[in-house]
């Protein structure tokens, strides 16, 4: 299932703009043309099933693993160097074939083994084609992100941007297994809260606008509106949110009705998994996490669910920090059967490097 965007942004809070890996199609090349730049394996150490060995061109071409996921979970160990930024803020990005035997659902991992972060990583997966599949930003430990795979071969991306060269090299394990979300977060049980503040137009709580043309761009609405007020905090216990998306046809972005909650992230809570979802298969509802942005701040999002789809869920997991967030719901252009009912279903849980 492929994503809303290409590929969102890299770190729009830096003033970054580019993409975090090579783009094209030439970021999986086929074995046999690859020959030439193929680095024999580096004996991975215990724990990894892959240890980097084509830095020279790692950055363009995937390093030949032949490695297979779908049966059983895949681990990469590399370093993310410590190097001057590209015009493009890229300071270091590894990327690595993985071959997906088992069509079906993929939970995505980067940890930073040890040292100061003081750059930005995060992981991204690509097909065979060089289209993004889904990827995470790093907070509270690690990154983490789901993606819906078929069989095939794609790229498994660490990288990191920044404005300044990093203080040190960064060691990371780079993992990829088969997911259940249903265990880690199933099925929306009775509403914490519902949508009260959407106001007679139906544009009380939008507050964010969201486009992908000419480029992805989140920014503040131009209305005085404002976020539900929740009063909710993400802590150990399972959250609803329960709201609907109006019948607009008039938005000034690419959304009809937009929804805005605010939510707290607890202490001690570095993962929210989140599920939207929503009766038939007329309506294509998206959903986006922001950070809640500082005064004279354009909000930055930490992802979400911008699959292409009209069907009944979307899902994402995201790794965050303790503070304030904005969870955005939205209703993309050409939906149908408006006014929608939805819930999403707010799973925190402790991720321990």
């Amino acid at each position: 299932m492929s994503s809303r965007s290409l590929r969102l942004p890299t770190l729009l809070s830096l003033g970054l703009a580019a993409a975090a890996c090579g783009d094209g199609d030439d970021i999986i090349v086929d074995a046999a043309d690859d020959a030439n730049l193929r680095i024999d394996a580096v004996p991975p150490p215990a724990g990894c099933d892959w240890a980097e060995g084509g830095e020279a061109h790692n950055d363009t071409s995937a390093e030949d693993t032949r490695l297979q996921a779908g049966a059983s979970s895949v681990v990469f160990c590399g370093s993310l160097e410590a190097r001057a930024p590209d015009e493009d803020g890229i300071i270091d990005n590894d990327a690595y074939s993985i071959e997906i035997t088992e069509a079906g659902e993929y939970l995505l991992r980067l940890t930073i083994d040890d040292g100061e972060v003081d750059s930005f990583p995060g992981l991204d997966i690509l097909d065979s084609f060089g289209d993004f599949y889904g990827g995470g930003y790093f907070a509270g430990g690690h990154a983490v992100a789901v993606a819906s795979l078929d069989v095939g071969t794609y790229a498994f991306e660490a990288y990191t941007v920044g404005d300044a060269a990093p203080a040190a090299a960064l060691s990371y394990h780079l993992s990829i297994e088969v997911d259940d979300r249903a265990a880690r977060c199933g099925i929306a049980g009775a509403s914490d809260f519902t949508e009260a503040g959407d106001g007679g137009d139906n544009r009380g709580n939008d507050v964010v606008a969201v486009t992908f043309s000419p480029d992805y761009s989140t920014t503040l609405t131009t209305t005085d509106d404002d976020p539900e007020a929740t009063g909710l905090t993400a802590t150990a216990t399972d959250l609803v949110l329960a709201g609907s998306s109006a019948n607009l046809t008039d938005g000034d972005d690419e959304y009809l009705d937009r929804d805005t909650y605010l939510i707290e992230v607890a202490a001690g809570t570095n993962q929210l998994d989140l599920r939207l979802a929503w009766d038939g298969d007329t309506a294509d509802l998206d959903f986006l996490l922001f950070p809640v942005p500082g005064k004279g701040e354009e909000p930055f999002d930490f992802g979400g669910g911008l699959e292409v789809s009209n069907e009944d869920d979307e899902f994402a997991s995201i790794a965050v920090e303790p503070g304030m967030y904005w969870l955005w719901i939205g209703a993309y252009g050409g939906s149908g059967g408006l006014p929608k009912p939805y819930d999403v279903l707010i799973c925190p849980s402790t991720f321990t490097p």
